[in-house]
């Protein structure tokens, strides 16, 4: 298969986090907080102590308890750890314990690569909070990811406020060869390319493939450089994609001849 198309617009959809350490990372949901996380011993000792209680878990012990295997996820030696309590809160009955339960699943079957694990149970989070915006983000990802383009589309559009899912939106578009949508939102979100360089730089290279305006192109580029810090990510990025461009018009011309 052919992942050129969204070779750069992967870029922007790396969002931080250990659940998947790949080239796409699945976006994690959990709640964020000012406070660190927990390390193992500590989490531990507040069940032992009472502090946290598996049978009656609140909303901010479940966020806490989160936090805590995210931090650790990463690390396989920590994932019979973290196997350990899924199996505890999957004891009782309590919907926080149940939903944890899910999570800390979903979490582990990220960094496992297990994509059909995750993406069930993304599908039962969203089903039990259709309004929470994380799991649909780290889903619409996950097809994107596996080439589930259309899957993805549906997830992306609920969520289109946040410009990773305006990236996924348009990269889903590219690969179905859907370069009318892809224009539109191209337009759509026009005024925001020079800020947003993911943005300025997908649409970019989708004007100097599908529309031959290079010139158009490097110019949309030169704009959003303008205003990143010198040796950014960004600015890397950009400058590689405008040396791209030149490089295909320079063939071009020569084609030509």
């Amino acid at each position: 298969m052919n992942f050129s198309k969204i070779v750069l617009i992967v870029l922007g959809l790396q969002i931080t986090s250990t659940a998947c350490q790949t080239s796409l990372t699945a976006k994690r949901f959990d709640a964020p907080s000012t406070e660190g996380p927990l390390a193992w011993a500590e989490l531990l000792q507040r069940f032992e102590t009472g502090i946290y209680s598996f049978k009656n878990i609140d909303t901010n012990t479940s966020r806490a308890v989160e936090r805590a295997i995210l931090a650790m996820v990463g690390d396989e030696r920590n994932w019979t750890k973290i196997e350990y309590l899924a199996k505890r809160f999957e004891l009782y009955p309590s919907e926080e314990s149940y939903l944890l339960s899910v999570k800390l699943k979903t979490h582990l079957a990220l960094a496992q690569m297990e994509y059909g694990i995750a993406e069930k149970g993304l599908l039962k989070l969203i089903e039990k909070d259709p309004v929470d915006p994380r799991p649909k983000m780290a889903l619409g990802i996950l097809y994107l990811k596996g080439a589930q383009f259309a899957k993805a589309i549906p997830y992306f559009n609920d969520l289109k406020e946040d410009r990773r899912a305006v990236l996924g939106l348009i990269a889903a578009h590219r690969q179905l060869d859907d370069n009318d949508r892809v224009d539109a939102l191209c337009e759509q979100y026009k005024e925001e390319t020079a800020d947003n360089w993911e943005i300025s730089l997908n649409c970019a290279l989708f004007e100097a493939q599908n529309l031959s305006s290079p010139q158009n192109a490097r110019d949309q580029l030169q704009a959003s450089l303008k205003l990143q810090p010198p040796e950014s990510e960004g600015a890397m990025r950009l400058r590689e994609a405008m040396t791209r461009i030149e490089a295909s018009r320079r063939v071009t011309v020569e084609d030509a001849r």
